[in-house]
C-alpha cells in the first residue's frame, strides 16, 4: 500500500515538470530551421568561395642555415666515427648537400578584397618569402607581390 501511495504524487509531480511534446507538426519546427540555416550556409559558402584563395610562398634556405647543417653533419661523424658506415656517409653527404640546395616553401589563405587584385592574409603566411603563387578555386595561378605586412596585427596584403 506504501507504494500506491507514492506512485500518485510520484506521477502527478513528473507530469508537471516534463514538457508537453505537442504534435509531430510542433516537433518539426526545430528541424525545419536547422535545414534553413543549412541552406543559408552553403549559398554563402558558393557565393564567397571564389574569393578565397591559396597562397603557396618559397623562399630560400639562409646561407647561415646552410652552414650549420654542414657543420653539424661533420661534428656528428667525428664525434661518432662508428655509427655511420664508410659507405653511407659519402650519400648522407650528397642528401645534405640536395637539402641544402632546396627552398623552404609553405602555404595559406586569403581573401580577395579588391576586384583589381589586392589579397587579405596573416602576415605569418608571407613573413620571409621570396617568391608567392595565388592559387583561385578554380586552378588558376598568378604570381602575387607583397604590398605591406603588419606584424603586430598579423596582416598582410598582395596582390
Amino acid at each position: 500500500m506504501k507504494l500506491t501511495a507514492l506512485a500518485l504524487p510520484l506521477s502527478l509531480a513528473l507530469a508537471v515538470t516534463v514538457p508537453n511534446r505537442g504534435t509531430a507538426a510542433d516537433d518539426s519546427a526545430p528541424l525545419d530551421i536547422a535545414r534553413q540555416l543549412n541552406k543559408a550556409f552553403v549559398q554563402v559558402a558558393k557565393k564567397v568561395s571564389p574569393s578565397v584563395v591559396v597562397i603557396r610562398v618559397t623562399q630560400e634556405v639562409p646561407d647561415l642555415q646552410r652552414r650549420r647543417q654542414s657543420q653539424l653533419f661533420d661534428w656528428f661523424r667525428e664525434q661518432f666515427p662508428n655509427q655511420i658506415p664508410e659507405g653511407r656517409q659519402e650519400e648522407l653527404r650528397k642528401e645534405l648537400k640536395e637539402l641544402q640546395e632546396r627552398e623552404i616553401s609553405g602555404q595559406g589563405s586569403g581573401v580577395v578584397i579588391r576586384k583589381d587584385g589586392y589579397i587579405a592574409t596573416n602576415s605569418h603566411v608571407v613573413d620571409g618569402a621570396e617568391k608567392v603563387k595565388v592559387i583561385f578555386q578554380d586552378g588558376t595561378e598568378y604570381d602575387g607581390k607583397i604590398q605591406g605586412v603588419d606584424p603586430q596585427s598579423d596582416l598582410a596584403v598582395i596582390k
